[in-house]
């Protein structure tokens, strides 16, 4: 970790935490209900079961706008170093102990590809993998012991968050697969084809004019039961009007302006693969989240809504 990141880690986390907690104890955004607000989540654990005996793994795929000053509606952050968003080694959604890939670095699981293609709107494209321990609704369904876990990581521009969002939005909608091949051979069914489809970055609706031109993108012929997550500012009110679809259930999104750090992500995947059901899940992240800000339980809690 450079210079900027011990920063960022030693500084900005203290700011960030109590930021947070301000803003979790003092917002309450209901979440949205109606015939989506109780979907089950069993066809999603029907599928993953099916899977898993098939010898593939828990594949979820994570859609990461990098911070940007410049582009991005955001607060500007004092530090610059990480919110450049042409920058992803240093980025604070990317890179710092909150970031993706900086996250799952520091909790153990093994980066087995990364490509960094030149030009164009991603920069990074990083796969990790792990494996953990099967329970709950996944060994009802006889699957034991510990299952393989994968995390496909995009990082996007800052200044193509649009893109980020619609790609996002695609790969919860559609199911085409986005096939990535790791230097064994194996190919892993990303995008569309995930298990779990996951946006992380600053949330583009505060930025766009035509916000119903975006929520258009959230369309297609998705048959495919999977869990979709947002960590993003505000989540549970603009992004989700894009996600009420029968077959995908909600995982996590925002009520608050919170931080949209990685650890939530981690505490998706542990909450899955222990085969929780939806409250399990968000608990999961919640926890995650509160131990990497340095926040209570309840606040963190608090911050996140789900189906």
């Amino acid at each position: 970790m450079n210079a900027h990141l011990h920063m960022f880690a030693a500084g900005a986390r203290g700011f960030l935490a109590a930021a947070c907690c301000a803003i979790l104890t003092a917002v309450g955004i209901a979440s949205a209900g109606g015939p989506a607000a109780n979907r089950p989540i069993d066809p999603l654990y029907d599928r993953l079961a099916a899977e898993l005996a098939a010898g593939k793994p828990l594949v979820i795929t994570v859609y990461v706008a990098l911070c940007d000053n410049d582009s991005q509606g955001i607060i500007p952050v004092k530090n610059r170093a990480i919110c450049r968003g042409d920058d992803p080694a240093n980025n604070m959604y990317w890179a710092t102990r909150g970031g993706l890939a900086g996250y799952l670095k520091r909790a153990g699981w093994k980066r087995v590809l990364i490509v960094e293609p030149p030009g164009g709107p991603v920069l990074v494209r990083a796969v990790w993998r792990t494996s953990l321990a099967a329970g709950g609704a996944l060994a009802d369904r006889g699957v034991l012991g510990r299952i393989p876990v994968v995390v496909v990581g995009l990082a996007y521009r800052g200044r193509e968050i649009r893109k980020a969002m619609v790609d996002y939005f695609h790969a919860v909608h559609r199911d085409e697969p986005w096939n990535v091949t790791l230097d064994t051979g194996e190919t892993i069914a990303a995008g569309g084809a995930s298990h779990v489809v996951g946006y992380v970055g600053h949330d583009y609706f505060y930025d766009t004019s035509e916000p119903e031109a975006l929520l258009a993108e959230a369309a297609g012929d998705s048959a495919l039961a999977k869990g979709a997550f947002a960590l993003s500012c505000t989540g549970d009110r603009l992004i989700r009007p894009g996600l009420l679809r029968p077959n995908v259930h909600i995982l996590l999104l925002n009520r608050t302006l919170a931080f949209p750090g990685a650890w939530s992500v981690g505490g998706i995947a542990r909450g899955v693969a222990s085969g929780r059901d939806g409250a399990g899940i968000r608990r999961e992240a919640a926890a995650a989240f509160s131990r990497g800000m340095g926040i209570s339980f309840g606040a963190a809690l608090g911050g996140f809504a789900a189906q």
